[in-house]
């Protein structure tokens, strides 16, 4: 996941949005790229005209979720879930928020 640094060089502030990963079990950068200053980065927002669309996405899932939910109907894990552990008929079932959380990792 992606996340907004600021490294500070000569008494000025510059950002950099990276990516950080784990090597040999110590956190490391992988992969950065320069955002520039707040001036030129508040520049860049203020004219949304002026900025180039993405040429291109990287598409890192498709259908995984799908498929996920579809194994687990066949599998009834979420009234598996419900036969052992009751809740109140209000909102969603303990077994439906297990397979989302389940999902969701």
């Amino acid at each position: 996941m992606a996340s907004i640094i600021k490294k500070k060089k000569k008494n000025q502030f510059y950002y950099y949005i990276v990516e950080s990963q784990r090597v040999n079990g110590k956190p490391r950068i992988v992969w950065q790229k320069y955002l520039g200053k707040v001036e030129d980065i508040a520049r860049a927002m203020s004219n949304p005209e002026q900025l180039t669309p993405p040429k291109h996405a990287k598409v890192f899932e498709f259908g995984a979720v799908a498929a996920l939910l579809t194994v687990a109907e066949q599998l009834k894990i979420v009234e598996t879930i419900d036969n052992h552990i009751p809740k109140r008929e209000q909102g969603i079932s303990v077994g439906e928020y297990m397979l989302i959380a389940a999902i969701n990792r």
